[in-house]
């Protein structure tokens, strides 16, 4: 079974969206539509740490904007490197 090449991260508020895009996308094998999984940010204070360990930023801050003005990101993987990137 090959990976799917485009995801759909839907926000967990918007069960409706979800369920619309799953019914839309379920016999399309190439796309997966899930949930955020994420609850909120992890970092519990607005304060950043004394030392930055992470060489960048891991979460890609255009999926956070389009969650948040759509209720929804559209993510293509990348077929050589398996990775995602944001298709907007």
């Amino acid at each position: 079974m090959s990976l799917p090449r485009i995801l759909f991260i839907v926000d967990r508020q918007k069960l409706d969206v979800y369920e619309q895009l799953r019914r839309s996308f379920d016999d399309e094998p190439s796309v997966q539509v899930v949930l955020d999984r994420r609850h909120a940010e992890r970092r519990r204070t607005q304060q950043s740490p004394a030392v930055e360990r992470r060489s960048r930023e891991r979460r890609l801050q255009s999926v956070a904007q389009s969650l948040q003005a759509n209720g929804f990101a559209v993510v293509r993987r990348l077929p050589a490197r398996d990775v995602f990137l944001h298709a907007s």
